[in-house]
């Protein structure tokens, strides 16, 4: 699964579904009208069954007598049939009844056309009629935050296979943030088929987080394609901001062929940026030297000192690389992948890439990598979490076993809920898990498990889930863990959850609270 995911084919597609599902949820409202994911299998039409004049005649005829659970397949026979008499005289008056009188089936039958029309044959015929259609709704189409949701996943499912059409769409059709939100969604896609296009069409995008996303597209594809290329264009846009976000994507997609070069781009970009950033920090001091503030109580040395450990904004935006040139690197030489993460200082991104490296070496050769672990003078929460998350995914006897061996507290209340999620991960049961946690020596460790438990297994076994809550005996983490259990302990047991609301040390504000999602369940 792990050599799986580091497949740059993989990450590309995981960004296209990623922008896909934030644009859906930018577009569908917290409450919208109706939702249903619910699909059948469509039945295939009968070749020839509505073909010429006298099959619209006909069609027309099974339209005015079909009930609203036959729309569906009435919309897919008219969408294969290949009868223009159909497709452009019947067909949008159809959708235009169907999302005025049954939304909950139109939009389930959107959602399998998404999953279905993997060629998107159907979806070249479909969006130009929806977009006809809807803005013939009138002033509901306006208002309508579903209607406007169903615009938007009309033009990224047309922008599949033809990104050229869909970006005329959303030029034509929308503005503001709404067009900047559904251009982000079409780059990913013109992307692979010009991307010269999609660069230009990325640096007009308005919105931040926007212009971003799409360039975290760019930089992906660009970055496995030609690393030489992609580096050039990240380094030469004109944002700060914009730069280091696009060499941070362009890296992550060079891990996977080039680790070593990565690496030393990445180790050489982040020293850079951040003496660049303290030098202009520092600048700026010189010219306004206040001591006001923050730097009233300090000398001046102790103000220079307190700058120059600021760190650059923008190495945020490199963690994901960090972590994923850790993970390429230790493939091939795990003393060179920790070499080149202790490398870098925890703001240049030291910290998530020797996470990387354990975690990724737990997978490989846990027994060296324990080994290496238990050297560590002092390793932060994360790289042993980080560790015995995938250790315990491989082998969760051994990483439960060795939790114990951990020198110093913090180290094991780290290690503990990765060993839980590790374990529940790779299968392990509750019964399994329940018993090791009653094995910890101190009640803070035991507290810790169960916590951990409770939110693994809360989805399915709420129950059980709630028992281990009863068992903690630390208020504040037992209420931590009841906030991971109230949702499926409400849903299938109310009047328990009420029972537990009532008897928990909470505050009384989160008593309210969970009684009033309480009271439409017991009472409905």
């Amino acid at each position: 699964m792990i050599a799986f995911l580091k497949s740059t084919k993989v990450r590309l597609a995981l960004v296209l579904l990623a922008l896909a599902a934030v644009t859906w949820w930018l577009a569908v409202p917290s409450n919208p009208e109706i939702v249903s994911g619910k699909t059948d299998t469509p039945a295939a039409p009968a070749a020839g069954k509505w073909d010429g004049h006298d099959g619209a005649t006909r069609f027309a005829a099974a339209v005015a007598v079909a009930k609203p659970g036959d729309w569906a397949q009435l919309v897919r026979e008219a969408l294969d049939s290949g009868n223009e008499e159909i497709i452009k005289d019947m067909l949008p008056g159809l959708l235009r009844r169907w999302m005025q009188e049954d939304m909950r089936g139109f939009l389930a039958f959107i959602n399998e056309m998404e999953v279905l029309d993997e060629d998107g044959r159907r979806w070249s015929i479909l969006g130009p009629i929806l977009l006809q259609v809807i803005p013939e709704l009138g002033e509901r189409a306006i208002t309508s935050p579903t209607l406007s949701s169903i615009i938007h996943r009309t033009i990224l499912n047309v922008a599949r296979h033809d990104p050229d059409t869909a970006l005329d769409w959303a030029q034509q059709r929308l503005a503001g943030i709404e067009q900047d939100r559904t251009i982000t969604g079409i780059v990913p896609y013109l992307v692979v088929k010009d991307v010269e296009a999609a660069k230009r069409l990325a640096s007009g995008i308005g919105s931040t987080p926007c212009r971003l996303a799409a360039q975290l597209a760019i930089g992906t594809h660009l970055g496995a394609l030609d690393s030489a290329a992609a580096l050039a264009w990240a380094r030469s846009l004109d944002r700060e901001g914009d730069r280091a976000y696009a060499l941070a994507a362009v890296l992550s997609a060079m891990a996977e062929a080039s680790p070593q070069d990565a690496g030393e781009i990445y180790r050489d970009s982040v020293s850079k940026m951040q003496a660049t950033f303290t030098e202009r920090v520092l600048a700026a001091r010189r010219q306004n030297p206040s001591t006001d503030g923050e730097f009233e109580d300090m000398t001046p040395a102790e103000a220079e000192r307190a700058l120059r450990s600021l760190p650059d904004p923008n190495l945020q935006y490199f963690e994901r690389a960090a972590t994923e040139i850790g993970q390429a690197l230790v493939r091939d030489n795990p003393a060179a992948a920790l070499e080149w993460a202790r490398s870098l200082s925890t703001r240049e991104g030291g910290d998530a890439a020797l996470a990387s490296v354990y975690g990724a070496w737990a997978s490989s050769d846990p027994a060296h990598a324990w080994n290496q672990l238990r050297s560590e003078s002092n390793p932060s929460t994360r790289v042993v979490s980080d560790f015995f998350e995938s250790w315990a995914t491989q082998d969760p006897a051994q990483a439960a076993n060795a939790v114990a061996e951990l020198s110093g507290s913090s180290a094991r209340l780290a290690a503990i809920p990765a060993t839980v999620t590790g374990w529940a991960d790779a299968g392990g049961t509750t019964g399994d898990l329940v018993q090791w946690a009653g094995t910890l020596p101190a009640q803070q460790e035991q507290d810790q498990a169960r916590g951990a438990i409770a939110a693994a297994v809360a989805f399915n076994e709420p129950i059980v889930a709630w028992q281990q809550v009863q068992q903690m005996k630390d208020p504040q983490r037992q209420a931590a863990a009841f906030n991971e259990v109230f949702p499926s302990l409400a849903d299938v047991q109310p009047l328990v959850a009420q029972k537990a609301v009532a008897t928990l040390p909470l505050s009384q504000v989160q008593k309210d609270y969970f009684n009033s999602l309480l009271e439409p369940l017991l009472n409905p």
